[in-house]
């Protein structure tokens, strides 16, 4: 039976690419979503994505994009230009003990998870999010 990760656990510093780490990427925190282009329930998950990402623009927020390297291009092409997005091989939810495509994380500084949900449906990410909040203070 595969274990997943925990909240409470912590991420190992894998490779996003060959010149940056998982760890460099972190702030104060890090929301962390996985996609891939082989995957009927990430369609919708890219919609949210963008949704979250334009409604939100000032939060950390990378995209992890399972896909072949002609692929990936297209796929960025679904998020506006201000999300950082990265392509990788589904090997790397493994290495993550990850729930597979799409999923969120919520990482807090330490590289700790927060929190993790499926980010296929609307306001997903918006859950994910939540203990983040106190980084974006609401104007009023």
């Amino acid at each position: 039976m595969r274990q997943h990760i925990q909240i409470g656990d912590y991420f190992p510093d894998v490779h996003i690419s060959p010149e940056i780490n998982l760890f460099s990427l972190i702030q104060d925190y890090l929301l962390m979503v996985m996609v891939s282009t082989d995957c009927a329930l990430c369609l919708p998950a890219f919609d949210e994505i963008e949704r979250f990402a334009v409604e939100n623009p000032h939060y950390r927020l990378i995209v992890l994009i399972d896909t072949s390297e002609d692929k990936f291009a297209l796929a960025k092409q679904a998020f506006s230009s201000h999300i950082q997005s990265y392509r990788i091989e589904a090997r790397l939810d493994m290495e993550f003990q990850g729930y597979g495509f799409p999923w969120a994380y919520g990482i807090n500084s330490e590289g700790q998870l927060i929190t993790h949900y499926s980010c296929s449906e609307p306001g997903h990410l918006d859950i994910i999010a939540a203990p983040f909040q106190l980084f974006h203070p609401v104007a009023g």
